[in-house]
């Protein structure tokens, strides 16, 4: 009885050992996949820090040109608060 029970366990060990195998090159494949996506992500967060250092950039030139234009308005003000006098 044991030895016709290891003979038809044969069979499932084998099937069981190549689904293992089988197991084995998915996981390859899945690790493969997430550094992909990975390398995604990385390339994604360089493409947005060069835009964020553009937003940096306009907005600086942005905020002299409102000082420049706020130190014009406070001179013509005060020119014609002087002209009252």
């Amino acid at each position: 009885m044991a030895v016709f029970q290891i003979l038809l366990s044969l069979p499932l060990f084998h099937l069981v050992g190549s689904l293992l195998y089988l197991m084995g090159f998915l996981v390859v494949f899945l690790l493969g996949q997430v550094c992909l996506y990975l390398t995604q992500v990385e390339q994604l967060r360089r493409e947005l820090e060069c835009l964020w250092q553009g937003l940096l950039e306009i907005e600086t030139v942005l905020l002299k040109g409102l000082c420049v234009l706020l130190l014009h308005l406070l001179n013509l003000t005060l020119v014609l608060l002087l002209r009252l006098l």
